[in-house]
């Protein structure tokens, strides 16, 4: 990848995941946001490369960023990552082809992984 991507994630806590930082890299912007109406403002606003969710919401919660995500989308559909906490007892995303344009991540995703997911949820 030639330049860094730009992401947003979307979780219930106050940080993004330090993983997720580490994976990144020092050149990715990360913006966190907890509300699917800022979610979809901050896509309209500004271009973004991808969204990263935490599978920790509920399932409706998910639905409504997804929602927010398409709503957003008025070129062409911004790919989506899922965010699987792997000490969590539970987790919770809606099967969906999202276009081909999805993947799951977690805190042992290595660097080589992240590159090769963001290459093909990149790729037009």
């Amino acid at each position: 990848m030639s330049e860094a991507p730009t992401i947003i994630v979307v979780d219930s806590g106050s940080t993004s995941p330090a993983w997720l930082l580490d994976l990144g890299g020092q050149n990715t912007r990360i913006t966190p946001t907890h509300s699917p109406l800022e979610l979809k403002r901050l896509l309209i606003d500004s271009p973004f490369s991808l969204v990263v969710i935490s599978t920790q919401l509920s399932a409706t919660k998910i639905l409504d960023f997804l929602t927010a995500v398409k709503e957003a989308s008025t070129t062409q559909l911004i790919p989506v990552i899922f965010s699987l906490d792997l000490a969590a007892h539970h987790a919770s995303f809606p099967l969906t082809s999202w276009a081909g344009k999805f993947a799951i991540i977690h805190s042992q995703t290595s660097q080589s992984e992240w590159q090769a997911i963001l290459r093909r949820l990149l790729t037009k």
